[in-house]
């Protein structure tokens, strides 16, 4: 195999376990926020003020389908450039 075949075939591995684990994540934080409706909200009296708000909603889609969502992008565009990202990492960045 040719070095510039191996590298092809490293990206797109790379981007395929991007896009799985940004889907795991997705699909997690949305059991976990389904299932258990956040019950830390309800047993401190700290946060109390804080229950059934628009921030702990923002703040369940923040912490985890943000970071989910920009590994599916980012596990896309490794799978949809991996020939031309190959040809870059064996080339190299030679700009003589």
């Amino acid at each position: 195999m040719k070095p510039n075949e191996i590298a092809i075939i490293g990206i797109r591995l790379v981007g395929v376990a991007s896009i799985a684990f940004g889907v795991i994540l997705a699909l997690s934080s949305a059991v976990m926020h389904g299932l258990f409706q956040l019950p830390m909200a309800d047993t401190f009296t700290s946060d109390l003020h804080l229950h059934d708000t628009y921030y702990v909603i923002s703040q369940v889609h923040y912490d985890l389908l943000v970071p989910s969502g920009a590994g599916i992008v980012v596990g896309v565009l490794l799978l949809v450039m991996s020939r031309r990202l190959a040809r870059l990492l064996v080339r190299g960045l030679d700009v003589s």
